[in-house]
């Protein structure tokens, strides 16, 4: 998988994104993902990709 361009232009994110923008450990974020259900993702293989709204939007809620 490819990870050219900016979550928006591709229309996802990768956790290691999500772990730079929010501070978080990349096993928390994937916690967030499988257990808690409080981000909704896609796993293609051993990658968890998290549809751009959906990151934005959990970003958004955790930095307001």
């Amino acid at each position: 998988m490819t990870d050219n361009g900016t979550p928006k232009e591709r229309g996802y994110w990768l956790v290691s994104e999500l772990v730079e923008e929010s501070g978080l450990t990349g096993a928390r974020i994937r916690q967030l993902l499988i257990l808690d259900k409080e981000i909704h993702g896609n796993k293609a293989g051993q990658v968890w990709t998290i549809p751009y709204r959906e990151g934005a939007r959990w970003l958004k809620q955790r930095f307001d």
